[in-house]
């Protein structure tokens, strides 16, 4: 045999096997789904396994595109989309607030000089800001978030890119340690300093 062989085949004992037991931590539960970290990865998954307690760590098994998680006596089969998982780790460094000013509506310019009825608008309005770092980007970006939605905290949140929109999902926890996937959009970025 060729030395370059049996380093090959060395090589490929020592990798880890897909299927492989490995630990998993259910991560929260959010809107019909229950968030499964396995190393640095999110998945989120559908159904309810009542064994599998929020904050715990159990045996699981993950291949192409199913999760089988051992819950004590219980086994809890999920199903998993890699593009629905959260690969990547998002640092909120720091939150601000921005002002913004809302337009008039209703205001016909024909009739500028006759009383107007149904003119709306013309406030202002305050929204948050993110300074938000991504793992493995040498860039660090001014995010924001649709008005209404959770406002997260400074921290760290399980993530992904959102190709349709170029925004950023994160998944944040609630009070109760319910589970949310919340858009953040790009307003700005710069190099890292």
């Amino acid at each position: 045999m060729k030395k370059g062989l049996g380093c090959l085949a060395v090589l490929l004992f020592a990798l880890p096997a897909l299927g492989q037991n490995q630990s998993a931590r259910v991560f929260a539960r959010g809107y019909n789904a229950t968030y499964i970290q396995v190393g640095t990865a999110l998945y989120p998954v559908r159904g309810y396994c009542k064994q599998a307690k929020v904050g715990n760590n159990y045996p699981v098994e993950v291949s192409k595109d199913k999760l089988v998680l051992h819950a004590g006596d219980k086994t809890c089969k999920y199903h998993i989309d890699e593009k629905t998982k959260f690969p990547i780790k998002a640092h909120i460094l720091k939150v601000e607030m921005g002002q913004g000013a809302q337009g008039i509506r209703g205001l016909n310019p024909a009739t500028i000089f006759t009383p107007q009825t149904g003119i709306s608008g013309g406030g202002s309005y305050l929204y948050h800001v993110f300074t938000v770092h991504v793992d493995g980007s040498n860039l660090e970006y001014k995010m924001t978030t649709p008005r209404g939605k959770v406002w997260p905290q400074i921290g760290d949140y399980p993530a992904r890119w959102d190709k349709k929109t170029g925004g950023l999902i994160i998944v944040a926890l609630d009070q109760k340690n319910g589970a949310s996937e919340d858009p953040l959009f790009i307003a700005a970025e710069e190099p890292i300093k």
